[in-house]
């Protein structure tokens, strides 16, 4: 497994990880996926992502977090930087794709 990325929601409703994971049988580059953990705003139950993690892309990069917790942007790419942003839901932690920049 590659390097290893993520964030907290500032306004408490979850987190965010960004991780490189080759599939099987192994690639030349790692999957770049998306893990979302959230949170019980009344009881800070933690749900794991039922999706088992989303692809974005090859070969995650980098990763951060509005400090206002309403935006994502997710850093990767085999052979060029793409850079794909996420409207975050402040209530839910629910991700929206905004668009993905080259």
């Amino acid at each position: 497994m590659g390097g290893r990325r993520g964030g907290g929601d500032p306004n408490g409703h979850g987190i965010a990880i960004l991780i490189n994971q080759f599939p099987t049988p192994p690639t030349q580059f790692p999957n770049a996926l998306l893990y979302r953990i959230t949170f019980d705003p009344v009881t800070g139950v933690a749900t794991l992502d039922p999706s088992g993690g989303t692809v974005v892309g090859s070969r995650a990069l980098g990763f951060r977090i509005s400090a206002r917790g309403n935006f994502l942007a997710l850093g990767y790419g085999a052979s060029r930087a793409l850079l794909s942003i996420y409207q975050i839901n402040v209530t839910n932690f629910v991700l929206t794709p905004l668009g993905l920049r080259t």
